[in-house]
């Protein structure tokens, strides 16, 4: 009778639309238009240590993704701003050649995601790589990467890889480390794409990257304080208005707080989503969003 009652539960647990609001702890807050709308945390079984997230405007579908290649099928809904639902309805293991699910950490540390032409992009660390993925895990293709991208002895550590991805109607797929590859000044970012680089003042570590509708680029950085708090900065970079390729970023979020928000998507309406990367337990993962909106 109890593995029954375990079996019957499961499924609820899995799909059920289980969150609460918060309030956001953050100290030091500096906005600049932005508006902060709405923050969750969501109690489902066995979704944590989310990466990266994308959005389906057809379809209002959220995917997320964490860093043991587990893609994760959302439903959300907004209303006046908030989030009115947010419910789980697939869990499923990325694929590699054969249809053989992701396993070995090597292969399977998945960190950025992006939604582009009803599939999803999806960049890796350990093994450098991007690939593109149907929204149910299968493997489609690999892209060639960016010529400083292919030598793993270039990243200063196989957990700074590629740690974030986008998609730009001019340039095409966009990449970034989560540090600067060892040719390049520590405090010096830089946005790959197949033709195009892009050089920017560091903050912190990259995290997330996402396209706003006006073409410019969205950089998530996070660094750690001494406190052991995170100080999350989200800027604005306008891709066609640099110098030599050198770029001046508009910072328009900054706080200090516990969270380490890693995911950032672009929703309808200028609303964009983040996400942090908290680990759960075995039977509930409390995770953070954020809601907020940016008129670009």
């Amino acid at each position: 009778m109890k593995k029954l009652a375990i079996f019957l539960l499961f499924p609820l647990i899995l799909t059920g639309g289980n969150f609460s609001r918060y309030t956001l702890e953050a100290k030091n807050i500096m906005i600049k238009k932005v508006t902060l709308l709405d923050s969750v945390v969501t109690h489902f079984w066995n979704f944590d240590e989310i990466s990266d997230l994308a959005y389906d405007p057809t379809r209002d579908a959220l995917y997320a993704i964490n860093d043991s290649a587990w893609l994760y099928t959302l439903e959300i809904r907004l209303r006046n701003d908030r989030i009115q639902s947010l419910r789980l309805l697939h869990r499923r293991k990325l694929k590699g050649k054969h249809h053989i699910p992701l396993t070995r950490k090597a292969l399977a540390d998945s960190e950025g995601m992006c939604f582009v032409g009803g599939n999803l992009l999806v960049s890796f660390e350990r093994r450098p790589r991007i690939a593109l993925y149907t929204t149910k895990g299968d493997l489609l293709y690999t892209i060639k990467l960016p010529k400083p991208l292919r030598k793993k002895r270039l990243y200063r550590d196989k957990n700074q890889m590629l740690e974030a991805i986008t998609y730009h109607p001019r340039y095409r797929i966009v990449t970034a480390p989560e540090e600067p590859l060892r040719i390049s000044p520590m405090r010096r970012h830089t946005l790959y794409s197949e033709k195009t680089r892009w050089y920017f003042e560091a903050t912190g570590s990259i995290t997330a990257l996402e396209t706003t509708p006006k073409g410019n680029i969205l950089v998530l950085e996070r660094k750690m304080l001494d406190t052991n708090e995170f100080l999350l900065t989200l800027s604005r970079l306008n891709p066609t208005r640099c110098e030599n390729t050198f770029c001046k970023t508009q910072k328009i979020l900054q706080l200090h707080t516990d969270a380490n928000f890693e995911g950032l998507t672009a929703l309808k309406g200028n609303r964009y989503l983040l996400v942090d990367d908290s680990k759960g337990g075995l039977f509930r993962s409390d995770t953070r969003f954020i809601l907020i909106r940016y008129d670009d």
